[in-house]
């Protein structure tokens, strides 16, 4: 949902600087004096020929250019939008050669030294002199950046020629708005892809590395070892993490420490309580004596706070040291059986660790998944939200067959965990590729858009303009979903950034909008 809103608020941020497309919707780009003054605007009259515009690619480089139906002998008024395809970045600078030829030679040309503002170069060039037919052609170059773009054939007159009729439907969304989103297209790829099947997987410890410490006698249980213990924290092999005081001798000691905790969470409200009064006061909202009882009783509540302490360090001295209790090995704290300052009895469970290192995934599966059992299993990749896919190890496979539970009809199935932050109970979704691959047309699985649970995709038909494709989908692995029907190989599809084009087509009233 946030992302929806702030696609809708950026494309109304956009539609306050004047902007048409292709479709016969005019193109002005800002205060540089080069408005098109072809757009629709709020009348119902034309004001002029409606723009040519064409969209080019390079492997590194995209063109989407709109330009007055050459005439010759006049001006010819352009709108050029350079994209650099790696990184979705817009031409800050750098220079655009537009050339007209007739054969191999120059009719005319010209070169625009600079952007008029980011991404965009907005010149006027003169046209050929001649009528005729004449290849258009444009280079943009900045440092050893280069790309040429043929940009067609275009019939060269007295009178403009009109440009062609746009589809109908297409999505209009604007460049300043892509150069602004993560945003990405990409043509399909033919690649060897197999059927994939998504679980479950929770990360536990493997066998025989979860150890158990215990009370080595009766008595207090305090967890002050070398280092405040919590349920995820290391621990070192020797380290101490908790002492047993005897039964016979804690009583006073631990009634002292109550003392302490209480005197300290007296002393933290007061100097709260002191620190709120200080603005109220400072605001003339309560008067300056209230403030002043604030402050004595928090002078109170640190003089309790020292004597408690006092007294409890008095009595440390006369105690005996507790029986120290050992950390067995390296490894992550699981769990703390005992609260501190509980009773514990000799040989109960005071924490649980695990050895660092031997992590497992398990997941459980439909055996009907897997009929050729673990062996259809290609491969596995975890896939954290919000992160890469993580490579399982194929050879990290531990289950030699399924054996479903006969209530749940689900069988474990169990994988060494790769490297990773994992937490002990964390849960993440495991893809399998299961089966022999196939050659398909395939696109990243970022490019598959939902919409009312069928799948779409988003084809950039012009530089601006989109138009929105059900898919039938196939097999898929971590990255990329073959596409039965609805993508053709030479089509560009959105592959980062479809869901902004998808509230873009929402946005009904934007679609004629002007930037």
């Amino acid at each position: 949902m946030r992302r929806a809103l702030t696609g809708l608020v950026l494309l109304v941020v956009l539609g306050c600087h004047p902007h048409e497309d292709a479709a016969g919707h005019g193109h002005d780009h800002g205060d540089e004096g080069h408005g098109h003054g072809h757009g629709h605007g709020h009348g119902d009259e034309e004001e002029g020929p409606q723009p040519v515009a064409v969209t080019r690619w390079t492997p590194t480089h995209e063109l989407f250019v709109e330009f007055d139906p050459p005439v010759m002998g006049q001006p010819v008024q352009y709108h050029a939008h350079v994209t650099r395809l790696a990184d979705n970045h817009a031409a800050t600078e750098g220079t655009l050669d537009v050339t007209w030829l007739r054969g191999d030679a120059a009719a005319a040309s010209f070169v625009a030294r600079e952007v008029a503002r980011p991404g965009i170069f907005a010149f006027p060039a003169p046209a050929p002199d001649a009528p005729g037919e004449y290849a258009l052609r444009f280079t943009y170059r900045r440092g050893d950046e280069r790309a040429v773009w043929d940009a067609g054939r275009f019939a060269v007159g007295a009178e403009p020629a009109p440009p062609p009729e746009a589809p109908e439907g297409e999505i209009s969304f604007l460049k300043e708005a892509q150069w602004r989103i993560p945003f990405a297209i990409a043509t399909p790829t033919r690649r060897a892809i197999a059927r994939s099947v998504r679980l479950i997987a929770v990360v536990e410890p493997a066998p025989g590395q979860l150890e158990v410490v215990a009370a080595p006698a009766a008595g207090r249980l305090s967890w002050g070892g070398d280092a405040a213990l919590a349920v995820g924290a290391r621990v070192a092999a020797g380290q101490v993490v908790a002492r047993v005081y005897p039964a016979a001798t804690d009583a006073n000691w631990s009634t002292l420490r109550l003392r302490v905790r209480e005197s300290e969470v007296e002393r933290q409200r007061a100097a709260a309580e002191v620190e709120r009064l200080r603005g109220l006061v400072r605001d003339g909202l309560v008067p300056g004596r209230r403030l002043d009882e604030a402050e004595a009783a928090l002078a109170q509540a640190r003089a309790r706070l020292d004597a408690a302490r006092e007294q409890r360090d008095q009595t440390r001295g006369a105690q005996p040291t507790g029986i120290e209790v050992r950390a067995p090995g390296d490894g992550v704290v699981v769990e703390l059986a005992a609260p501190d300052g509980a009773p514990v009895a000799p040989g109960a469970p005071l924490l649980r660790l695990v050895t660092e290192g031997r992590l497992r995934l398990r997941a459980e599966v439909l055996p009907a998944e897997l009929p050729g059992g673990p062996g259809d299993v290609r491969g596995a990749w975890l896939e954290p939200r919000g992160a890469d896919p993580v490579e399982v190890p194929r050879d990290g496979l531990a289950t030699a067959r399924l054996v479903a539970d006969p209530e749940s009809g689900l069988a474990p199935l169990v994988f060494a965990a790769p490297p990773g932050p994992w937490g002990l109970g964390a849960q993440a979704p495991l893809r399998l590729t299961v089966g022999p691959p196939t050659e398909a047309l395939t696109v990243p699985r970022a490019a598959v858009v939902e919409i009312n649970t069928q799948p779409f995709v988003f084809v950039m038909v012009g530089g601006e303009s989109f138009a929105r494709r059900r898919v039938r989908l196939g097999p898929g692995d971590a990255t990329h979903v073959a596409v039965l029907e609805g993508v053709e190989p030479d089509d560009r599809v959105v592959t980062r950034g479809g869901f902004d084009v998808y509230v873009a087509s929402l946005s009904g009233t934007l679609e004629s909008h002007r930037h």
